[in-house]
C-alpha cells in the first residue's frame, strides 16, 4: 500500500507499507513551502484501505532577518539554558541603549526558577543596577542611565527548584 500526502494537488511525500508492516505506523516528513496561505490537503492510499487512520501536524516558521540597528535598545540573552534542579546557573544579560536613558528590563522566568537575590543586591550596591524586583515568573531589572558608548552587562544566578515532565489528559 502506498500512502501519498498532497498539497493543492501536488504530491509532497509518499511512503509504502507492505507485508507484515501493514499495521505499523507510517511517519511521513517533508518540507512544504508557503504554509502561511490556505491550502487543500489530501491523503490517499493505493489501493484504498477502509478504516485508515491518520494525523497531520504542520510546523511553520519565518526566518528573522538581520536588521541594521539605528536607535533604540539591543538586548542579548542566552538562546537556551541547560540547568539542573538545585544547581545555580549563570544567566548573562547584555544591553545597548541610547545614553542618558534608564533601562527597565523584564525577563520572564520558567516556573520553579528562583533568582539569587544576594547576588543581585551586590549589583545594586556596586551601582550596576538601580534596583530589581522579583515575582513569580519574572525578574525586573532597573538599570541606571548609561554613559555614551557604554554597554550594560550583567550576569546573575538562577536556581531551578522543580523538574519533571508535563503530561496532559489530551491524547
Amino acid at each position: 500500500m502506498t500512502v501519498t500526502l498532497a498539497m493543492d494537488g501536488t504530491s509532497i511525500v509518499s511512503g509504502t507499507l507492505e507485508g507484515a508492516k501493514l499495521r505499523d505506523v507510517l511517519a511521513l516528513d517533508a518540507a512544504a513551502p508557503g504554509l502561511a496561505e490556505p491550502h487543500h490537503w489530501t491523503l490517499t492510499a493505493e489501493p484504498a484501505v477502509p478504516g485508515l487512520g491518520y494525523s497531520l501536524t504542520l510546523e511553520s516558521w519565518l526566518p528573522w532577518a538581520t536588521q541594521t540597528t539605528h536607535e533604540g535598545l539591543e538586548l542579548a540573552l542566552p538562546a537556551y539554558v541547560t540547568a539542573t534542579v538545585g544547581k545555580p546557573v549563570d544567566i548573562a544579560v547584555t544591553a545597548v541603549a541610547p545614553s542618558g536613558i534608564a533601562l527597565h528590563i523584564q525577563q520572564a522566568l520558567p516556573a520553579g526558577v528562583e533568582v539569587d537575590k544576594p547576588g543581585l543586591e551586590a549589583q545594586v550596591a556596586a551601582g550596576t543596577l538601580a534596583r530589581f524586583v522579583t515575582a513569580d515568573g519574572t525578574l525586573d531589572l532597573y538599570v541606571p542611565a548609561l554613559e555614551p558608548g557604554k554597554t550594560f552587562t550583567l550576569t546573575y544566578r538562577a536556581i531551578p527548584t522543580l523538574a519533571g515532565t508535563l503530561h496532559s489528559g489530551r491524547r
